[in-house]
């Protein structure tokens, strides 16, 4: 793997959900993410990468998730699903 980018972002409101800022971030084909989603409280935490990468991202993108035994990230997965 090659030309692998990690990003630390602060939070922005992008109403109906909180996600991490990626206005500057250069993003191309995601073919693997590492997905470590904003705490369960976080405003429509289900939403957020999805809806900001889903035109990024391949059809057979690999989304792995952090904390999948976290109720909050089991939910976000199953929305993922649909």
């Amino acid at each position: 793997m090659s030309n692998n980018t990690f990003y630390n972002r602060p939070f922005k409101d992008y109403r109906p959900y909180a996600w991490y800022y990626i206005e500057e971030i250069q993003c191309e084909e995601i073919g693997l993410c590492i997905c470590d989603p904003p705490l369960g409280d976080t405003k429509g935490i289900t939403l957020g990468f999805l809806s900001l990468f889903k035109d990024n991202s391949l059809p057979n993108a690999v989304i792995l998730v952090n904390d999948n035994i976290c109720e909050v990230e089991q939910k976000m997965i199953q929305e993922w699903e649909q």
